[in-house]
């Protein structure tokens, strides 16, 4: 399982995949580290990736990193990414 985080201006859409089907999608106005610490617990996902054109909030950044290797894909991001 993946999580996948694509942080916008207005929402942060959270994707949870099996690396073939998206297996749930929520959109949230306000990300927070209960939300994040839930969907681990509930998916047990290996690792998870962000993409954003908002702010990533550094505290909750860190959250994640601290719970699930992390990747930010931006225009530095080395692809394919394994």
């Amino acid at each position: 399982m993946n999580l996948i985080f694509d942080i916008g201006n207005t929402n942060t859409k959270l994707a949870v995949t099996d690396n073939e089907s998206i297996i749930s999608i929520e959109r949230y106005e306000i990300l927070t580290a209960e939300i994040i610490d839930r969907t681990i617990d509930k998916f047990h996902p290996e690792k998870a990736i962000i993409s954003n054109v908002g702010k990533i909030d550094e505290e909750l950044l860190n959250h994640l990193k601290n719970s699930i290797p992390t990747t930010i894909f931006n225009s530095t991001t080395d692809i394919p990414i394994t």
